[in-house]
C-alpha cells in the first residue's frame, strides 16, 4: 500500500478549502468606477438644514471627485469629497454665493483601503484620513443648496443634469452621511457600518440590486448606477 506524499495530500486540503469557501471570499467586494462614464445619483440631502454631520467613504486608488452635491461654478454651492489637490479641491463646501471651505487630502497611498471623513460641527469644518486628523477650521454652514440637484457619487454635476463630469476614478466600498458629527480624537475606522438613529443614508456592499444601489439606513435614499465597468461580484 503506497502511502500519499507530502505534496498530495496539501493538493487535497486545497481543494477540500476551495469546495467549502465562497467565490467571492477572497474577492474584496467593491463598486468600480473607470472615470469615464460611471457613477451613482442620490437623493439630494439639505446639508445647510443640518446642526452638523459627517460624511465618510471607503476607497481605494481613487482619483478625483468622490461625493458630490450641488452644480459647478458660482454662485451655486456644492459640497464635495476629491482627492484633487488645488485651493478649492479636497473636502470642501460652498456657502453664500460659492465662497469655498476647503482641506486637502492629496493623493492617496496606492493599493490601500482608505476611509476619509468631512465633518462639520456647526462652528468647524474637519477632515480625518485613515483615522488621523488632516486639518480642523472654522467655517460657515455649507449652502444654501438647490435641492433640484442630485448627490453624485463618481462624478461632480455641471448644468446640464443628464451629463455629469469631472469623473473619478477608482474603487468604493461605502457611503455614509449621517446627522451628527462621529470622530473627535484619532480613531481606528470600522471596516464594518451599520445603520443607526443618526444615519441619514448607508452604502455597502450588501447595498447593490442590479441597477439599484439600496440605502441601508431605511431612509429610502436609495441611489440609481449609471454606467457599464462595475465590478462583476457585486
Amino acid at each position: 500500500m503506497k502511502t500519499p506524499s507530502i505534496l498530495s495530500l496539501a493538493l487535497i486540503f486545497l481543494l477540500l478549502i476551495c469546495l467549502v469557501m465562497p467565490a467571492d471570499a477572497a474577492e474584496e467586494k467593491a463598486l468600480f468606477f473607470d472615470g469615464d462614464n460611471d457613477f451613482v445619483d442620490c437623493p439630494f440631502i439639505a446639508f445647510d438644514k443640518l446642526k452638523a454631520f459627517t460624511i465618510e467613504v471607503w476607497v481605494k486608488n481613487w482619483g478625483g471627485y468622490i461625493v458630490n452635491q450641488g452644480g459647478a461654478g458660482d454662485p451655486e454651492n456644492g459640497i464635495w469629497l476629491s482627492t484633487d489637490e488645488g485651493p478649492t479641491d479636497g473636502c470642501a463646501w460652498e456657502s453664500d454665493q460659492g465662497k469655498n471651505h476647503a482641506i486637502n487630502i492629496g493623493s492617496l497611498v496606492p493599493d490601500q483601503w482608505t476611509h476619509i471623513a468631512l465633518q462639520y460641527d456647526g462652528k468647524t469644518q474637519s477632515v480625518f484620513l485613515n483615522g488621523a486628523l488632516v486639518k480642523k477650521q472654522e467655517a460657515p454652514k455649507p449652502g444654501p443648496f438647490d435641492a433640484s440637484r442630485k448627490l453624485t457619487i463618481g462624478a461632480t454635476e455641471m448644468s446640464r443634469p443628464e451629463l455629469p463630469w469631472g469623473y473619478g476614478s477608482g474603487y468604493l466600498k461605502s457611503l455614509r452621511i449621517s446627522s451628527v458629527v462621529r470622530y473627535q480624537d484619532r480613531f481606528q475606522p470600522a471596516v464594518d457600518w451599520t445603520a443607526d438613529a443618526k444615519t441619514l443614508m448607508l452604502y455597502t456592499p450588501a447595498s447593490v440590486q442590479k441597477s439599484r444601489l439600496v440605502d441601508l439606513s431605511k431612509n429610502g435614499r436609495h441611489g440609481d448606477i449609471r454606467g457599464r465597468r462595475f465590478c462583476p461580484e457585486w
